[in-house]
């Protein structure tokens, strides 16, 4: 059986003195002389690290979920376009034989054009009106 902390300093008060200013003077080196201080101080440190992070994540989070509703009602504007530009290219001209299937009778071909890159038979010509001089990227065939 051991003694009491509190018996042994009642009985030798120097020794807790001397423990007391070995304490203070291995704290004010930088050292942790007891390892529950260490520990503590070690969890204070990730305890802070990670709330950081994670109010990182709830600001990120928070700007992705913005992000997405900005991105969801630009796709909803842009289907109600497709669908008021299909309503208006039926009332213009109906297709015939609008059968479903994979047979392409009732496909309109658009004709594709890159509008980034310049064909190699492309010579720009000038296009004179009224004294501008506005260059064309039109083929001469």
């Amino acid at each position: 059986m051991g003694i009491s902390r509190a018996s042994l300093y009642r009985t030798w008060g120097h020794l807790k003195d001397e423990f007391e200013k070995r304490r203070a003077a291995a704290w004010a080196a930088g050292q942790q002389p007891d390892p529950r201080e260490a520990r503590l101080a070690r969890l204070r440190d990730l305890n802070q690290r990670l709330t950081g992070k994670l109010a990182r994540t709830h600001t990120e989070l928070t700007q992705l979920k913005e992000r997405h509703r900005h991105l969801l009602s630009v796709l909803a504007a842009k289907d109600d376009e497709v669908q008021r530009l299909r309503r208006q290219l039926s009332t213009f001209a109906p297709l015939p034989d609008q059968g479903q299937g994979d047979d392409a009778k009732g496909v309109v071909p658009l004709l594709r054009r890159d509008v980034w890159a310049r064909p190699p038979d492309v010579t720009p010509f000038k296009v004179g009106f009224r004294g501008s001089s506005h260059t064309s990227p039109i083929s001469h065939r």
